[in-house]
C-alpha cells in the first residue's frame, strides 16, 4: 500500500463562507420523530458506540427531564445536516436522555422540584400535562448545511466537543467517521485473532477501535511522517480515507487481519513482555509490511527473534516504556520503536 502524501506542517485554510449554518426552532417531539424515521442518527445499530456516548448517570438524565417539565430553556443543539442522515454534533447526551425516557427505558430518580409527583415515574406514568411539556419543549438547533467542506465540518466537531480536559477525540472520531467506525473499524475489532493478538487487554471492543484507527493511520501515512500528535495524525488519516473506497478498505482489512494472525503465530506460547501493548502499533505495522516468504523466514528464526525482541524492550533505548504511557506518542519514541522493531525483523529475514 502506497503512502498518502502527508505534510503535518500546514495551517487550515479558512473561508468564513465555508462555515454554513442555519437555525431552526423545533419541538423535542420533532427531534424524536426524526430519530424514529432514521433521519437523525442515534446509533441504534452500533450499541457499543451508542453506549460510549450515553455517559450521563440516571440522576443527570432525570434532572434534565425535570428541567423540561418545569420549562427551563434547553441549551442549543448543533446538528450536522450536510448528509442525508443527520448527526448530533452537540447535545447527544440530552437527546438520548429524552428518547430513552419516552421509550420507557428508565424511571425518574432523585428529582428536586417534582419529587412528590414524579419520583420513580416512567414517561407513561406522568400526568398528561407534564408529558406534553417534554414533547412540546422548544429547542433551538443550529444545523450545518449541505455543501460545507468535510474538513470544516470536522473542525466544528472538534470545537464543540472540548472541555477543560481538551477535545474528546474518541467521541468525535467515531461519530464524525460513523460509516468507518461502525463499518470496517468495528468489523476488525471483532476479528477473533485481534483479541488474542492484543492479549485481551481492552475493557470493551469499542475502546479497541482506537488501536485499529492508529493502525490505519500508520498504514496510510507512514510512521516516518508522524508529526508528534497522535490524535491529529489519526484524524488526518481518517479524513483522507473515503468509506466508499472499497479497494483501499479491502487492502487495509487484508493487512490488518494478516498482521494479527502473524502476531499470534509469532508470539504464541512465547512469553509476551509486560510492555508488549506499548509497542503493539509498531509490531503490528511492521509485520503487515513484510511478504509471506519473509514472514516464513522470520518464523524459522522465531526463537532468536523473540530473544532479540525481549532484549530491545528492556534496553536503555526503550526505557521510556517503563516511565509513562504518555511518552508513547512523542515523535522521537514513535520513530524509535517503529524503526528498531523493523531492524530486528530485517535481521532475521535476510
Amino acid at each position: 500500500m502506497s503512502f498518502i502524501k502527508y505534510n503535518p506542517e500546514y495551517d487550515l485554510s479558512h473561508n468564513a463562507d465555508d462555515v454554513n449554518f442555519r437555525m431552526q426552532h423545533l419541538r423535542m417531539a420533532d427531534l424524536l420523530s426524526m430519530v424514529e424515521s432514521g433521519k437523525l442518527d442515534l446509533f441504534e445499530d452500533d450499541v457499543e458506540l451508542r453506549n460510549s456516548l450515553d455517559s450521563w448517570s440516571l440522576k443527570q438524565k432525570s434532572l434534565f427531564i425535570e428541567s423540561l417539565m418545569i420549562k427551563i430553556p434547553v441549551p442549543l443543539f448543533y446538528v450536522d445536516g450536510s448528509q442525508p442522515t443527520w448527526k448530533v454534533v452537540d447535545g447527544i447526551k440530552r437527546l438520548i436522555a429524552v428518547t430513552d425516557f419516552v421509550y420507557g427505558k428508565y424511571a425518574l430518580k432523585e428529582l428536586e422540584y417534582l419529587k412528590r409527583e414524579c419520583e420513580k415515574c416512567t414517561f407513561k406514568e406522568l400526568n398528561g400535562y407534564l408529558s406534553s411539556r417534554i414533547l412540546d419543549a422548544e429547542v433551538m438547533v443550529y444545523i450545518i448545511n449541505p455543501g460545507t467542506p468535510k474538513e470544516v465540518r470536522y473542525n466544528i466537531y472538534q470545537r464543540l466537543n472540548q472541555d477543560r480536559r481538551g477535545i474528546n477525540w474518541d467521541k468525535i472520531q467515531n461519530v464524525f467517521f460513523r460509516e468507518l467506525s461502525s463499518g470496517i473499524i468495528r468489523y476488525l475489532s471483532e476479528y477473533p485473532y485481534y483479541a488474542e493478538a492484543s492479549q485481551y487487554q481492552v475493557q470493551t471492543r469499542f475502546s479497541d477501535r482506537s488501536k485499529i484507527i492508529r493502525f490505519i493511520a500508520f498504514s496510510l501515512l507512514g510512521y516516518e511522517n508522524y508529526p508528534g500528535n497522535i490524535d491529529l495524525f489519526t484524524s488526518d488519516a481518517l479524513l483522507r480515507l473515503n468509506h466508499r473506497d472499497e479497494q483501499l478498505l479491502e487492502q487495509i482489512q487484508y493487512k490488518f487481519v494478516q498482521s494479527m494472525e502473524r502476531i499470534c503465530l509469532l508470539f504464541i506460547h512465547g512469553s509476551k513482555p509486560f510492555y508488549f501493548q506499548r509497542v503493539f502499533d509498531a509490531i503490528s505495522w511492521n509485520l503487515s509490511e513484510i511478504s509471506n516468504p519473509d514472514f516464513k523466514q522470520l518464523m524459522n528464526n522465531r526463537e532468536q527473534f523473540l530473544s532479540s525482541f525481549q532484549d530491545l524492550l528492556i534496553s536503555k533505548e526503550m526505557n521510556y516504556l517503563k516511565i509513562s504511557p504518555s511518552l508513547n506518542y512523542h515523535t522521537k519514541y514513535v520513530k524509535l520503536r517503529f524503526s528498531k522493531i523493523r531492524q530486528i525483523i530485517e535481521q532475521y529475514i535476510y
